[in-house]
């Protein structure tokens, strides 16, 4: 999700949602905690071989605070 996307296969950002800051990846917070985290359906069939390592340290990182 760049604004320079280099992907052979998207080669602008799914639904035009960018994730460059801290800010645009709160925003989505709750859905990329569902797809990446939850449902494990992000990336689009794990393109990018994400690891459930990876996929736990996102989980932290994006958790509300007021858990």
């Amino acid at each position: 999700h760049s604004s320079a996307n280099t992907d052979d296969v998207f080669k602008v950002a799914p639904n035009n949602v960018i994730f460059e800051t801290e800010d645009q990846l709160r925003q989505y917070r709750d859905k990329i905690l569902l797809r990446v985290v939850q449902e494990r359906t992000m990336p689009l069939m794990n393109k990018t071989n994400i690891t459930e390592e990876e996929r736990a340290i996102i989980g932290k990182w994006l958790k509300p605070e007021s858990d």
